[in-house]
């Protein structure tokens, strides 16, 4: 369904509104959400913007609660991971963060938490998260101390290196990802 269809079809509701200003977060990044930008994409009057949202700040406001909802479930599906076996566990991770939409969106939500910092914070819980999980696969795949340590910040910075030059080199497929857990988990 399209966003002037969603519009035609009925009164749109803030969740609307959050999926519109989400799609143009991914596709054109943060300086894209004006309110002019959702209600052409919507193909609705400033009117109906108005209706939901007292000015493009609030909206931000309300997206910006969502990408942080988003960040804390995403946190919340790598602690159950826990459950899984180690040898399982990682490529797990790489699935799951590797989902092309997940990934863009992730990529967008990261390039806009240089602007806001309950953003930044969601993310760096996320980070935390994540460190904390794949260090304690790696203590659970046998590997102890630095070694841990050291693997665990490898995977880690390199999956947000892959997020940040995606723009310029392209989106690493899941076997690219799966394999470097390999060389990353390789004695």
């Amino acid at each position: 369904m399209t966003d002037n269809t969603l519009a035609k079809r009925a009164r749109l509701s803030v969740s609307d509104w959050i999926s519109a200003s989400m799609r143009l977060l991914v596709t054109e990044g943060p300086t894209a959400l004006k309110i002019s930008r959702l209600t052409d994409a919507l193909g609705v009057t400033k009117g109906s913007f108005y209706w939901h949202f007292t000015d493009i700040a609030a909206l931000k406001t309300a997206l910006a609660e969502h990408c942080e909802a988003q960040q804390r479930s995403a946190a919340d599906h790598v602690r159950e991971l826990g459950a899984i076996p180690a040898d399982e566990r990682l490529g797990a991770m790489v699935d799951y963060f590797s989902e092309p939409h997940r990934w863009t969106a992730e990529a967008a939500v990261r390039s806009w938490s240089h602007t806001d910092k309950s953003l930044r914070t969601a993310i760096a819980d996320l980070d935390r998260h994540l460190y904390e999980a794949i260090h304690q696969t790696m203590l659970d795949l046998g590997f102890t101390g630095d070694d841990a340590r050291t693997r665990a910040s490898m995977l880690l910075y390199a999956g947000i290196g892959y997020l940040h030059a995606s723009d310029e080199f392209g989106t690493p497929d899941a076997d690219t990802l799966h394999r470097f857990v390999t060389l990353a988990t390789t004695r």
